[in-house]
């Protein structure tokens, strides 16, 4: 299917490197070039800093230096996206120059590691990651940042929780203190067995609690910048954080 669909596309055409899949659309597919991580890419990048609102790095073409970036997000996987926008203004032969602006001025989009504020000297974000690899994605940018991080974690649908539970498991063990809340349905009735409950107690450290007592838990219990990560009912205590931030 993504053979298809890429062969439709005229022009060159540009996959992300690092999967079994990208390598066999490349080998397939004419005019197509390949973006990630180190110099082995068509277009490649190197991370050079890491700061607590930013991220530079290196752009290499075909493993020549191109160039030097910076974004206003954290997470490798921000400049893993960066690199292929820059890709694309590269083939389609835009004003790097203007690419370049544009990068530096973008500070990222609402819940996805969205900046809430601090409360004293701890950063709050807000974070729309309901799937395990974006969980590991955030975790990994903010830990690259500080010393501690506590995840406020609410399930989104039973069946999710049910199917991808062992991978739950792993992603939120890299955060250091995590709080598991009640999980949010949506469309779903209950599955017998699956429950937050269940899921905190196989993470080291992991509590279940009620939305209500979340925010107070990890104030008191708990150390390092607080993420919120979950849909649902996951905004009320988004907005008990908001009035703490706006008291600071």
């Amino acid at each position: 299917s993504f053979y298809t669909f890429a062969a439709c596309s005229e022009g060159p055409r540009l996959i992300g490197d690092g999967t079994e899949l990208s390598q066999r659309l490349k080998h397939c597919l004419s005019a197509c070039y390949s973006y990630g991580k180190g110099r082995c890419v068509d277009f490649g990048y190197e991370i050079t800093e890491t700061a607590d609102c930013g991220t530079g790095f290196k752009l290499y073409w075909h493993g020549k230096y191109e160039g030097s970036f910076y974004i206003g997000t954290i997470g490798e996987h921000n400049v893993y996206n960066a690199t292929g926008a820059l890709a694309t203004a590269y083939l389609l032969g835009l004003d790097v120059a203007g690419a370049h602006a544009a990068l530096t001025g973008f500070s990222g989009i609402a819940r996805r590691l969205e900046h809430l504020g601090n409360i004293g000297t701890r950063r709050i974000y807000y974070d729309y990651a309901h799937h395990p690899t974006e969980i590991v994605g955030s975790l990994k940018a903010i830990k690259g940042t500080t010393d501690k991080v506590t995840v406020i974690f609410k399930p989104h649908t039973y069946t999710r929780t049910a199917a991808l539970f062992s991978e739950f498991k792993e992603a939120l063990m890299l955060a250091d203190y995590t709080v598991v809340l009640d999980i949010y349905a949506a469309r779903e009735p209950a599955l017998p067995g699956i429950d937050a409950e269940r899921l905190a107690a196989v993470i080291p450290g992991g509590v279940h609690l009620k939305d209500k007592d979340a925010v107070k838990y990890c104030l008191y219990n708990t150390v390092g910048d607080i993420v919120l990560m979950g849909a649902g009912e996951v905004e009320e205590v988004k907005e008990e954080l908001l009035s703490l931030i706006n008291k600071e």
